[in-house]
């Protein structure tokens, strides 16, 4: 249970961190730059809602980020229970974090690059969740796929034969 309480403990600090840097470090800066062009109850007011949408922002960016690692971390405990080890794989907490958070800013860049497509109606938005989709649902079936002992080749092979 530790390997799913932590996570959600850390996020929640993270969370709260991550709010009071906003509020201490961007809220004033934003005030002044608000109180030119507006009234200055009204700056406060926009100034406190950006710094809670800014700090939205980044939690909503840190959890796609950091969850992974806590998925390949209780499958391989759940592994660990069935009596299967993970042979010929690194499953240092360090380095699938480091695998996932490489392999989650590379899905979010492709999302961002490849949202314009989207513009095009139906076709886009069909290109967009195929093309997203391939490399999201390769993501996913890495942890069940290098157990299995298949290379880069074949992993790529095996997934899409499945889209």
């Amino acid at each position: 249970w530790i390997s799913v309480i932590c996570p959600i403990i850390i996020g929640f600090i993270v969370s709260v961190a991550i709010i009071v840097v906003l509020f201490t470090l961007v809220l004033y800066a934003q005030y002044v730059g608000l109180k030119d062009v507006m009234p200055e109850g009204w700056a406060w007011l926009l100034s406190i809602l950006f710094v809670l949408l800014e700090s939205m922002l980044v939690v909503i960016l840190f959890f796609p980020i950091m969850m992974p690692c806590v998925q390949d971390q209780v499958f391989i405990k759940v592994l660990a229970l069935e009596g299967i080890e993970l042979k010929g794989r690194d499953v240092s907490c360090a380095s699938m974090c480091t695998t996932q958070i490489g392999s989650a800013l590379l899905r979010l860049l492709l999302l961002i690059v490849t949202s314009p497509i989207n513009a095009v109606p139906i076709a886009g938005t069909i290109f967009w969740c195929y093309f997203n989709g391939f490399f999201y649902g390769w993501d996913i079936l890495t942890m069940y796929l290098f157990p299995a002992g298949l290379s880069f080749k074949q992993q790529r092979k095996f997934v899409s034969e499945r889209m």
